[in-house]
């Protein structure tokens, strides 16, 4: 066999192997989750974190994964799934040898823009009014600026995730099969646009 049909064949056999049909469409998960309000990110939870748990040589709990997945939905609450999420995904890219994902900066940006919002200003109010009149709406501004933290983490864990299966496969991994369940969650998708639509032209 010459080296040219032998590196023919590699594109060949990555498809076949069902086992390296491991990658999420980066931008159209992305879209999808955002445009449904981050529900699609259950499913991506319900998924992937089952494949860590295999990965890591752990049972994979399905309840645990959905209750996951439900949690990352919820202000505070989510700050704690990533943390173990991100964990993980640093000990599967690790016995790759690819670097680990910034854990702290992460949750830090998750568990603050609640509090900063809506709890310190009116908990330490005296005490900012008497620093600086300004540091109450400094103090919402940044929890506002913080917000979008909740889809980006998203965005950039299935890419970390992604990652990590390329490394794996050595760069032949291929995008999983779309199924029922993500053709659910694009016509969500496609139905949140539309209200987005509808109710800008009816403002």
């Amino acid at each position: 066999m010459t080296a040219a049909t032998a590196s023919g064949e590699q594109p060949v056999d990555a498809v076949r192997d069902e086992s390296a049909r491991r990658l999420w469409r980066g931008a159209l998960t992305f879209i999808v989750y955002i445009f449904t309000g981050g529900l699609y990110g259950v499913w991506w939870f319900f998924v992937s974190r089952q494949e860590m748990a295999e990965e890591l040589d752990r049972k994979p709990s399905p309840a645990i994964a959905l209750l996951e997945g439900i949690g990352q939905l919820i202000p505070l609450v989510s700050a704690f799934v990533w943390y173990r999420t991100i964990n993980d995904i640093n000990a599967a890219r690790e016995k790759v040898r690819a670097p680990a994902v910034n854990l702290w900066g992460w949750v830090l940006a998750l568990a603050l823009y609640v509090p900063c919002i809506y709890i310190l200003p009116e908990v330490l109010g005296p005490v900012l009014d008497a620093f600086n009149h300004d540091m109450r709406e400094i103090i919402k501004a940044l929890g506002y600026a913080l917000v979008p933290s909740q889809f980006l983490v998203f965005g950039y864990n299935v890419g970390y995730w992604n990652e990590y299966w390329m490394e794996k496969h050595d760069e032949r991994a291929e995008p999983r099969r779309l199924g029922p369940v993500d053709f659910l969650f694009m016509a969500l998708a496609v139905v949140g646009v539309v209200g987005l639509i509808v109710a800008a032209v009816s403002a």
